[in-house]
């Protein structure tokens, strides 16, 4: 990738999302951060609260939370904080395809979201071999129940 820090170097230099960039995890809400295992926390570069740097100008979308950039590994994971039932997974579905299609416009070359994770804000209730959960991984969703652990870092692609 093209970028040598965090997530503000693979961001174009006029994109209106650079300057909303965070160190490490403060662009994150408090009630979300919480989701985050204390010691994941030291492993992101940087943050931006992504869907409310974009709520004026995608108001009636719906909107992937958060970017952070991992620290040492040049790649960028997106975290959605949201309720985890078979009911939510056509609007994480969308949510994902409204960054996707919204990041490019802010992206330099070769730049790229490596993982997209989950996390249930409550319960989860979204059971593995269901068809909602085998929706949810085609969409390429990672679902980490209530807390994203440093493993679910360090796992493969």
């Amino acid at each position: 990738m093209p970028r040598d820090r965090g997530l503000a170097e693979a961001l174009l230099s006029t994109s209106a999302l650079r300057p909303r960039v965070q160190p490490g995890i403060q662009a994150l809400k408090d009630v979300d951060r919480k989701h985050i295992e204390r010691g994941a926390r030291g492993l992101f570069e940087d943050s931006l609260a992504l869907d409310s740097a974009l709520e004026d100008s995608s108001i009636r979308e719906n909107r992937w939370d958060y970017l952070l950039s991992e620290r040492g590994i040049r790649s960028m994971v997106a975290i959605e904080v949201h309720n985890a039932t078979g009911k939510d997974v056509d609007r994480m579905i969308r949510k994902k395809e409204w960054a996707l299609r919204i990041l490019p416009l802010h992206f330099r070359d070769q730049a790229r979201v490596r993982r997209w994770f989950w996390i249930a804000s409550g319960k989860t209730g979204l059971t593995a071999g269901t068809t909602e959960y085998k929706r949810m991984i085609k969409a390429g969703l990672r679902l980490v129940g209530g807390m994203l652990l440093r493993k679910h870092l360090a796992e493969s692609d």
